[in-house]
């Protein structure tokens, strides 16, 4: 619709853009409708606590995940390479365009093929999960993860971006995947929501390092190449902290 503006009858990609957000408004109405239609609330829900109480709730629970040492290795490895990753797809169409001089259409096709990838690479790293261990196999994106960004840096030609988009949609959904089964198999029974619900919140807070240190870079060598190489440190600090993980041992720990 945005590349093919005129045909849909907007006046500018602009007009297009904006009722691309408007659609995206109305896809998330369209599919919470049966949710907020069939799905009953039958036990009580707290009423809303006040931010004070709520930052007090999230310290009590990070004080208690301190109690799994496995969990809080893992949740802290997933915290630098999740926020490697995302910084990585947020800052692809930048790199793209800089580095690259890609059109627009190009940038979009290579974001359009990876929702189609990402699929299949999802159900083949489950696979690989079930093979060699959740925990290989998230270790296995994170040395993929580092070779996309040693091979963005060095990246010259247009065609390199879709070879680049292809390899990260097939580990971005396994990766992704794996990390939160992961995770959930190292929490205690009855601790799910309030776990999975700090792990939500860190990453959001985690987030915000990944893109301020690619800024920072650009910002003092004036390439987003060295800007975008930076990011490996992430997943080799996330890395480092997930080799330490002994899985079985958190899961005897979560069961006890």
């Amino acid at each position: 619709m945005i590349q093919f503006y005129d045909a849909f009858g907007f006046t500018d990609r602009g007009a297009a853009s904006r009722a691309g957000f408007f659609l995206t408004g109305l896809w998330w109405l369209l599919f919470s409708l049966p949710l907020f239609r069939y799905v009953k609330d039958s036990a009580f829900v707290h009423p809303p606590l006040p931010m004070i109480s709520g930052f007090r709730q999230y310290l009590k629970t990070f004080a208690e995940i301190r109690r799994y040492r496995d969990l809080l290795l893992f949740l802290l490895a997933f915290l630098f390479y999740n926020d490697g990753i995302q910084t990585i797809i947020v800052v692809s169409a930048i790199f793209g365009r800089e580095e690259l001089g890609l059109s627009q259409g190009t940038i979009l096709g290579t974001f359009l093929m990876i929702q189609f990838i990402a699929t299949p690479g999802a159900l083949f790293f489950g696979r690989m999960a079930e093979r060699w261990g959740a925990r290989n196999s998230v270790l296995i994106s994170l040395l993929l993860f580092s070779a996309v960004t040693i091979y963005a840096f060095f990246m010259t030609h247009g065609y390199e971006f879709w070879i680049l988009g292809f390899v990260v949609a097939l580990i971005l959904g396994g990766s992704q995947a794996i990390s939160r089964s992961l995770f959930a198999s190292l929490i205690p029974p009855g601790k799910s929501a309030e776990f999975f619900g700090f792990y939500a919140i860190s990453g959001k807070f985690a987030s915000i390092f990944g893109p301020m240190l690619f800024a920072l870079i650009s910002d003092l060598t004036g390439s987003t190449r060295q800007a975008i190489l930076a990011l490996i440190v992430f997943f080799i600090v996330g890395t480092i902290l997930l080799v330490q993980v002994d899985v079985a041992r958190g899961r005897r720990m979560a069961a006890d």
